[in-house]
């Protein structure tokens, strides 16, 4: 995760947690817009209209929070006709009281004497209703803004929980097949049992540890997908060919879901049990384009083999498609699968961060 990623969910965080902080804004931008309006009645102007403005300032901001009450009281339920008819007719009530006490208050002026009432009425009625609507809209931004903030929270807690259980699903469907390795080497009593426990304790480290995280290095992913391989290749060693290579720049430290990759390896490997009279053939390619990981992993399979073909669409790849959905929606990646004369191929493509 990036650092503008973290500032802005900081940012969020705070103005959810601290709401006063929007009306700081609104005030601050309220007062800056009447700056001039105040720096010419100070210089040109009898003291007694800065009175005037002043003193009329404390019935704009009872307006302000009476419109706030009239929208939680109306807008927010969906009373909208009833909002617009008590704020308009509260905005001209309050029109209609500031001339009034305009004309009282600067009555005495010579150059206010000849003013009247209907002038101050045509002059200022666009302005208070613009008061009005922008009042209702940053009311409305902000709400929404709050409310769309829950929203993600809850969908992020959603994807969090989600996430955690498909990445629970895979340990356990991963070390189901291996062991199952192990059983038949250890009833054949097999000199190779404590090569493939070694490859099995790094293998369990990494997904112990890695899966707590986020995203991992794709190098360390790498690593763990080779480690596989190596265990798998010493159970087939005299009936497979097992190929495995890779190419990355490791130097753009790049990052992705911890074992996402691996189950396409496993996958495949789990279909070489079902080959029958013919070799195992397991081919996996692992390459960087710029930003973009290419996996491919190609292996044979017995199209006569019932199990076989529904397992083709078992569980590791019905969760690891449910990943790829949420951490890498929309464009992010691309998943085909082909099967033709016996073969199964899978290419996936990934776009990836750079850890920062």
């Amino acid at each position: 995760m990036n650092h503008k990623a973290i500032d802005k969910k900081t940012i969020a965080s705070i103005l959810v947690s601290k709401r006063w902080l929007w009306h700081l804004a609104y005030w601050a931008a309220y007062y800056l817009s009447q700056a001039w309006s105040y720096y010419t009645t100070v210089k040109y102007y009898d003291l007694k209209y800065l009175q005037f403005m002043l003193s009329n300032e404390l019935f704009f901001i009872a307006m302000t929070y009476l419109t706030i009450f009239l929208y939680n009281r109306f807008f927010k339920k969906e009373q909208y006709l009833a909002y617009l008819i008590t704020g308009f007719i509260s905005w001209i009530l309050y029109l209609l009281c500031k001339i009034n006490y305009q004309l009282f208050f600067l009555g005495s002026l010579s150059d206010f004497k000849n003013v009247r009432w209907e002038m101050l009425f045509w002059a200022n009625i666009a302005i208070f209703i613009g008061y009005f609507i922008f009042i209702t809209m940053c009311k409305f931004f902000k709400d929404n803004y709050i409310t769309q903030y829950f929203e993600n929270e809850k969908k992020q807690q959603q994807l969090n929980a989600e996430l955690g259980n498909l990445k629970a699903q895979i340990a356990p469907h991963f070390l189901f097949n291996t062991m199952n390795n192990f059983y038949g080497l250890a009833v054949e009593n097999s000199p190779k049992l404590p090569d493939l426990m070694l490859k099995l304790s790094a293998l369990l480290r990494h997904s112990l540890y890695e899966t707590e995280k986020e995203f991992v290095l794709l190098l360390n992913e790498i690593n763990a997908i080779r480690n596989y391989v190596d265990l798998e290749k010493i159970r087939l060693e005299e009936s497979g060919r097992i190929n495995f290579t890779f190419n990355i720049d490791a130097t753009k430290q790049l990052e992705i879901a911890p074992l996402l990759l691996i189950v396409f390896v496993e996958n495949a490997f789990k279909h070489s049990k079902m080959v029958r009279e013919e070799s195992v053939e397991i081919s996996i390619d692992i390459q960087t384009e710029d930003e973009w990981v290419i996996l491919t992993v190609r292996n044979n399979f017995n199209s006569l083999n019932n199990d076989s073909k529904t397992d083709l669409k078992g569980i590791g790849l019905q969760n690891v498609q449910r990943r790829l959905d949420l951490l890498y929606g929309g464009d992010l990646h691309l998943l085909e699968t082909k099967i033709k004369d016996n073969i199964y191929l899978v290419t996936l493509r990934i776009k990836l961060s750079k850890r920062n």
